[in-house]
């Protein structure tokens, strides 16, 4: 029964079948909507459109599938599959190399010792003593390396998954971040390790819209200070993220523009409001004013903010706040414009400009990179490094000669056939 349990985990249809399942589960997880991968809105919208689907895929956990128990079992039976598979491999393949298999070539001859012999052969100076040669022992284990690094690919995988850290957060000119839970918002992972320990500042955004209609050029001028040091300049974009401890962060490619308010509370406490609208490209640096509605619970009130925002050197914003179907406020503010909504009071103070910026830590990705590294190393080596071992064994009665090689080795097939040729008709 161990027997064949341990056969099953080792198999080959098992591992392709395996295989095929992850891919498909990858398939799914690239494809159908993600809770966190998606807005709340989006994620709504796909299952208003498609109800029957979507029950489905939350039955089955499809909707969020790189977080999902069965994917994780998933990937732990793969490796334990190929566990099982490099341990009879490096089985077999040191019993090869010690030549306790059945030779994969073998002659017996007759008459005298031949005089040709084929390569790696060596004339034998007593009767009755085998003599060995072996060469490319190091290509044996290149399948098992190869094994090794994907094994070591799907443990980084599950570290990752368990250990990552993704999240989104937006930043206004002026603004600083300093890892704050509530102004990220996680896609991946559960929250933010205190390791953070830096503050980041957005000095200025430059954009580059080609042709009305495609990016351009998208960086970030910034400020950071890690753990109260020194504060640095640096230039942040999507391909050269900034490196702060083990985090990475980098533009994710959202933008737009913020109407800048002075909250004041009835204490007389004055802080900074920032709504952010987002604009496409082809409206970027236009004229074009900006329309959005959001909705900000603040002093426990919940409101409304309708807004057309026109930026530029002269920002004005036209602003309707209801409560529900009743209208607090409508007008049109320009900088230092008062708003009274009873809670609390705005100050328009004007609008700059936002962009949203990806954070990242994910250390178990370098095990991944190890994997990668390995398995390319374990290809080469069974690709370029064949393994043989040949014996000749010598005896008053005759002789034999023996070969081990890997399985494909059609060049050294080649050699033992123009060997073979070549002798006598009574030297086998």
């Amino acid at each position: 029964m161990v027997r064949r349990l341990w056969r099953l985990l080792a198999s080959h249809n098992l591992a392709l079948a395996l295989l095929a399942l992850l891919g498909l589960a990858v398939l799914a997880g690239g494809t159908l909507p993600q809770a966190g991968r998606v807005s709340s809105e989006e994620f709504n919208a796909w299952y208003n459109a498609w109800p029957n689907l979507a029950v489905w895929s939350s039955f089955l956990r499809l909707d969020r599938v790189f977080s999902a128990t069965w994917f994780l079992g998933l990937n732990l039976l793969l490796l334990i599959n190929i566990a099982a598979g490099i341990s009879v491999s490096i089985s077999r393949r040191y019993a090869l190399y010690k030549g306790k298999t059945s030779p994969r070539y073998r002659i017996i001859g007759s008459a005298s010792q031949p005089a040709s012999l084929p390569p790696l052969f060596d004339i034998a100076d007593e009767l009755g003593v085998s003599k060995n040669r072996s060469k490319g022992a190091i290509g044996l284990l290149g399948i098992p390396l190869f094994h090794l690094g994907i094994a070591i690919i799907i443990l980084g995988g599950i570290w990752s998954g368990w250990a990552g850290f993704g999240g989104h957060f937006e930043l206004s000119e002026g603004r600083t971040f300093d890892g704050r839970q509530d102004r990220l918002t996680v896609d991946r992972g559960t929250t933010l390790p205190v390791e953070f320990g830096a503050r980041l500042r957005l000095d200025r955004v430059q954009v580059e819209v080609a042709e009305g209609k495609y990016l351009g050029e998208l960086k970030a001028h910034v400020s950071v200070q890690q753990q109260g040091g020194p504060i640095r300049q640096a230039v942040v974009e999507t391909n050269s993220p900034l490196r702060v401890g083990s985090y990475r962060i980098h533009p994710d490619n959202t933008l737009g523009y913020s109407a800048v308010f002075e909250r004041i509370r009835p204490d007389g406490d004055r802080r900074r409001l920032y709504i952010n609208v987002p604009v496409g490209l082809a409206d970027w640096d236009s004229a074009t004013p900006i329309q959005d509605t959001t909705l900000l619970e603040l002093e426990g009130v919940p409101l409304y903010y309708d807004m057309t925002l026109h930026s530029g050197d002269k920002p004005e914003l036209e602003l309707l706040v209801r409560q529900a179907e009743k209208k607090r406020f409508e007008g049109r503010l320009i900088p230092g414009s008062v708003v009274d909504l009873e809670a609390y009071r705005l100050v328009f103070k004007g609008s700059v400009r936002w962009l949203g910026f990806y954070l990242t830590s994910d250390r178990p990705m370098r095990l991944v990179f190890v994997g990668f590294i390995l398995t390319l190393a374990g290809f080469l080596l069974h690709l370029l490094v064949p393994f043989r071992r040949v014996a000749l064994v010598v005896t008053p009665e005759g002789w034999e000669g023996m070969a081990w090689t890997m399985r494909g080795d059609y060049r050294f097939d080649e050699q033992w056939r123009c060997w073979l040729a070549q002798l006598p008709e009574d030297g086998a």
